[in-house]
């Protein structure tokens, strides 16, 4: 099976020998370690993915308007090489249309109460850009595309589920159905708690919550509730990431909470935190290992 049809097969929830992996995010820091050099590239990229055996690459598209400063953002040209040539299901991250039109970290105009206000229309106009560049994505043969939103704290919603039902959810729809109808699956990603919208999100078409924040939800709630309509992309929580967590102690928790995940398809084991330093990459390596072993 290739890495494109593990990942296909995932979001038609049929159950696989092999758990599909990848990560949502990669920091440009990973890429200073031995064999890689400095350079966070495209072809270090694959590499990476081929190295770890993951089966999805994520790459952060430069447009419409990148609020993450953190992640190396890739250009058309370089996704479509990427589709091209990696042999791997590609993800291209998009900011959506809130986090594309936040001014500033905790900005909340855009959910004012008068629909004449600047904030809502900042909120179409992002709309707007995001269809577009969803438009040039599918367009350039992309197997998946992830709308970054990030509307939640670690326990709700920025704004009310109604709020966000009557602003956003109608954006996202029609992205959906572009993301659709250009022959790609749409991915949604969220920090925080976002069950209240999960309906909502399902209602919508998305076929994935792409590294959805198993810190701040009950997989295994999720799992039972959603898990025949939409895939889950999650799993591996950030202490496992962290060097000064010792993995062993969470071996056990770990496999049982990936056996529950796999349980009938529709997962891809994934972490919400990403990798940003090259001791998260061999942490990595060994949960991959686990896994690989055990179930």
């Amino acid at each position: 099976m290739t890495a494109v049809e593990r990942m296909q097969a995932a979001f038609a929830h049929q159950a696989q020998r092999r758990i599909p992996r990848g990560e949502l995010w990669v920091g440009s820091g990973v890429f200073g370690r031995r064999g890689f050099g400095a350079d966070d590239g495209l072809q270090a990229r694959i590499g990476l993915c081929r190295e770890l055996g993951m089966d999805f690459l994520s790459l952060p598209f430069e447009a419409p308007s990148p609020t993450q400063r953190d992640y190396r953002r890739f250009n058309l040209r370089e996704i479509a090489e990427a589709v091209a040539s990696s042999g791997l299901f590609v993800c291209a991250v998009v900011d959506g249309p809130f986090q594309g039109s936040a001014r500033r970290p905790g900005d909340l105009s855009v959910f004012a109460a008068r629909c004449d206000e600047e904030g809502p229309s900042r909120l179409l106009q992002m709309a707007t850009a995001v269809e577009e560049s969803v438009a040039a994505l599918v367009k350039n043969g992309v197997n998946a595309v992830v709308i970054a939103d990030d509307i939640a704290y670690q326990r709700s919603t920025y704004a009310s589920p109604q709020v966000m039902r009557q602003r956003l959810l109608p954006l996202y729809s029609r992205m959906v159905e572009a993301i659709h109808g250009g022959g790609a699956y749409a991915l949604f990603h969220s920090d925080g708690n976002i069950v209240a919208l999960i309906p909502d999100l399902v209602a919508c078409g998305f076929d994935g919550l792409a590294g959805c924040e198993p810190e701040c939800l009950d997989l295994s709630a999720l799992k039972m509730s959603y898990g025949s309509q939409i895939t889950l992309m999650t799993g591996i929580r950030a202490e496992l990431l962290d060097c000064a967590v010792p993995l062993e102690l969470r071996k056990e928790e770990f496999l049982n909470g990936m056996r529950m995940l796999a349980r009938g398809g529709g997962f891809v084991m994934c972490s919400a935190c990403g990798l940003g330093l090259p001791e998260a990459v061999e942490r990595l390596k060994t949960l991959y290992a686990w896994v690989d072993e055990t179930l």
